[in-house]
């Protein structure tokens, strides 16, 4: 029989609270008929319900993610260029990306090396509502855009 044993004192690593957030996608009524309802008494002039918005801050997610949380690239070496367009909201000029990234697919952390995968944080600016971002190659890519 197999046994595990937990350790909470064995500590290999810090997480950060932003893995702790939400994220948004198009299941059921989310978005449309959830969070976006321009014909809604409750929406603001772009639409977006303010009762529901007013319960989202109510809960103080550390961030919210769409669509779902990230992209993954698979490619071992081609990046993905991609451009973001943001209608009826204006996101600041500075947007964050964190990138989980490691040497190969069956790279894992362990108390050997502890950082082989690792998140590396970067900021990302534009200076309209489009936004270039090229994906890496070979990573799993979450973007923070504040609205």
């Amino acid at each position: 029989m197999a046994t595990i044993t937990i350790d909470p004192t064995a500590i290999i690593g810090i997480i950060d609270p932003g893995v702790f957030g939400s994220f948004v996608e198009h299941l059921g009524r989310c978005v449309y008929g959830g969070i976006y309802e321009p014909d809604s008494p409750r929406a603001d002039a772009d639409g977006f319900r303010l009762d529901v918005l007013a319960a989202v801050r109510h809960l103080a997610p550390t961030t919210i993610r769409y669509p779902g949380g990230g992209v993954v690239n698979r490619h071992p070496d081609a990046p993905i260029e991609t451009e973001l367009r943001f209608v009826g909201a204006w996101p600041p000029a500075v947007r964050t990306a964190e990138t989980v990234t490691g040497p190969d697919v069956s790279a894992r952390n362990s108390f050997e090396q502890p950082n082989l995968v690792s998140v590396a944080r970067s900021a990302w600016s534009v200076d309209t509502g489009h936004s270039p971002y090229t994906f890496p190659a070979h990573a799993l890519t979450m973007l923070t855009v504040p609205l």
